[in-house]
């Protein structure tokens, strides 16, 4: 099964070179990656690191939707280091990560939650004062600590500013399950 799978990823890849990804049967394929890169056995650690290097190259505005769609819940973590990777990348390359206007006119996939204007503020305040400290900063002369207190201060009032308590709740579960199944405090 872990060759067959492989096969599929490496297919997978070739096809989102070629932008599949971006249309919209791309979804089941994104959907598929998602489930694979869950996968809690441990000798599919290389599946799952196949999985994150072509969710990384899914288009930003698309991974920042499935962070936020309450179905991926459990990949909440995975779907936002490849966001991460991905914005970051983009700033190395002296681009800024394209999310024009995405944070006042995207509708998550919810019955309930859109991305409301108060997210829409906060990510204007804050996102172009991180831009300005990687801008300022290297890979070795970023404070990772203060770099890190940013983030969890960036995240927090993210969350703060999403109206939508279930999914807040459920993404609260998901972030305690994730940490207990870690036992490597580093991890956590």
């Amino acid at each position: 099964m872990r060759k067959v799978r492989r096969a599929l990823l490496n297919f997978i890849e070739t096809l989102s070179q070629y932008d599949y990804l971006t249309l919209s049967q791309g979804n089941v394929v994104i959907d598929y990656l998602i489930k694979l890169s869950l996968s809690n056995s441990s000798n599919e650690e290389d599946i799952r690191i196949m999985c994150f290097k072509i969710l990384q190259m899914v288009s930003l505005p698309i991974l920042i939707t499935l962070v936020c769609h309450p179905s991926n819940i459990l990949a909440f973590v995975t779907l936002s280091k490849a966001a991460t990777e991905i914005a970051l990348k983009a700033r190395t390359l002296g681009q800024v990560p394209y999310l024009s206007s995405f944070h006042l006119m995207r509708r998550l996939p919810s019955e309930t939650t859109d991305l409301s204007c108060d997210v829409g503020q906060v990510w204007k305040k804050e996102i172009p004062q991180m831009l300005r400290i990687l801008d300022d900063n290297t890979e070795k002369t970023l404070n990772q600590k203060e770099w890190e207190e940013r983030l969890l201060h960036f995240s927090g009032r993210s969350l703060v500013a999403i109206n939508d308590d279930d999914w807040l709740e459920k993404l609260a579960k998901t972030i305690l399950e994730k940490i207990n199944y870690f036992n490597d405090d580093e991890e956590k």
